[in-house]
């Protein structure tokens, strides 16, 4: 598997629509600053979810580790760490922004978030066949806070907009 698990926000048609108003009055718009934003927030985020402290949906909650697991990480000396933590490099390279492995990567629309770490790719990737390893996303925020990224970047769009003299609804 040679995926990196990551989240990608990008703008939504209302977005999209003020951005071309914005261009076709100024030439250009950047919302860097909003992504450097959501960027930060993001990996917050993402620490609650290793800390299992965010609120998940259902489908994403991460379930218990089994007896034999528990009893296998104590074996190993590990028992006293978190869930996908055994070296913490999985957590550092989603919540480090300058760790070897973080991805963040910002455009003139758009913001990527993640990490290359291939260890932690498997239990992250919604889409993969589960068999014995079960899904333990940590790269997709709540819905709640992916609704607070739309707004930071609606409102720096409009910001943006009014600066200039345009007026938004």
């Amino acid at each position: 598997m040679n995926k990196n698990s990551f989240f990608s926000i990008e703008l939504n048609n209302q977005s999209k629509r003020l951005m071309k108003e914005l261009y076709d009055h100024a030439g250009g718009l950047s919302i860097k600053n909003s992504m450097n934003l959501i960027g930060m927030q993001y990996r917050k985020e993402v620490d609650l979810i290793f800390a299992r402290k965010q609120v998940r949906q259902p489908s994403l909650r991460w379930p218990e580790l089994k007896p034999k697991t528990i009893a296998d990480k104590k074996r190993k000396g590990f028992e006293n760490k978190g869930i996908l933590e055994r070296t913490g490099e999985l957590r550092r390279s989603m919540t480090v922004r300058n760790h070897p492995n973080n991805i963040t990567l910002i455009g003139k629309n758009f913001g990527q978030f993640g990490s290359s770490n291939k260890y932690g790719n498997y239990h992250d990737d919604v889409e993969s066949p589960r068999n014995k390893i079960p899904l333990r996303n940590y790269s997709i925020p709540s819905e709640t806070t992916y609704g607070v990224f739309l707004r930071i970047i609606d409102e720096d769009i409009k910001a943006q907009l009014q600066h200039i003299g345009v007026s938004v609804a």
